[in-house]
């Protein structure tokens, strides 16, 4: 059995302040992109993860996945998963949240237990902040640490990703927000946008209140950027980053922009918003 892992972007992404716990309070429109590692699942004797790229144990969400669901569930069984990385790491598009809800559906569906989405993304939400949109895998506007998501009518369009080659620390970027800055800003617009599949409006009002951060304190983004912009003013950072993004209504538009960064030596993918 093969489970997809899809990518995500942050359309937008507004931090409203900072919480007791230490996590920021967040409000975010996500749309997931047909960008996607694979996992393939086999019945094993013992837990194994096997990974095309190293990953140390302690860092491997995939296996730390397995042990969340078993114990929430109360399985015992045993899985070897083959994990197949494509999304980059430490790039804002939620490959490690992907890969883990991946492992949460096809682990349910591999033992035939039929939880329903809400239970899968409530054991996601121990994992990782995105892993219940991931669950999900639709338009949405996310809010607090991950745990409030409401999807909205999906965006179809394409998406042109440029990949700085740099990976962000994503709690490094958040130890360097500034409470004053911490205000919320109106997305109805946006929102409603999204829903007309207006595009042109959607990629000119995109926003992410870290993109000034990531810049200032990652050499490679900023280079990155400040060349991506002047092909097009419209590029806007997903997560912490480093990947940057822009929307095009047809494929024609997005590959005159890629083969302009392929000019400057810049890496950048085509893709499509999912599903």
């Amino acid at each position: 059995m093969i489970k997809k892992a899809y990518a995500k972007i942050n359309i937008t992404l507004n931090v409203l302040g900072k919480l007791d716990n230490g996590y920021h309070d967040l409000k975010m429109i996500m749309t997931p992109i047909c960008f996607f590692d694979e996992l393939e699942f086999f019945e094993s004797d013992s837990d194994i993860v096997e990974c095309d790229i190293d990953i140390p144990p302690k860092e491997n969400i995939v296996l730390k996945t397995i042990k969340q669901f078993k114990k929430d569930v109360g399985v015992n069984k045993n899985v070897r998963i083959i994990l197949r990385k494509k999304i980059p790491i430490g790039a804002g598009l939620a490959g490690g949240s992907a890969d883990a809800a991946a492992t949460l559906r096809g682990l349910n569906e591999m033992w035939r237990l039929k939880l329903c989405d809400d239970e899968l993304a409530n054991i996601g939400l121990k994992i990782g902040a995105d892993v219940p949109f991931c669950i999900y895998n639709q338009t949405a506007v996310v809010s607090g640490v991950g745990d409030e998501v409401r999807s909205i009518n999906s965006l179809q369009c394409y998406v042109l990703l440029v990949f700085p080659g740099e990976v962000v620390l994503t709690k490094d970027v958040f130890s360097k927000t500034i409470p004053e800055d911490m205000k919320e800003k109106s997305v109805n617009e946006i929102i409603d946008a999204i829903s007309k599949n207006n595009i042109d409006f959607v990629r000119e009002n995109a926003f992410n209140d870290l993109q000034s951060i990531t810049i200032e304190n990652y050499k490679r983004c900023k280079d990155v950027f400040n060349e991506i912009a002047l092909v097009d003013d419209c590029f806007t950072m997903t997560g912490t980053g480093s990947t940057f993004f822009s929307l095009y209504e047809s494929i024609e538009e997005a590959e005159k922009v890629l083969i302009q960064l392929e000019n400057l030596g810049i890496k950048a993918l085509i893709t499509r918003t999912h599903p």
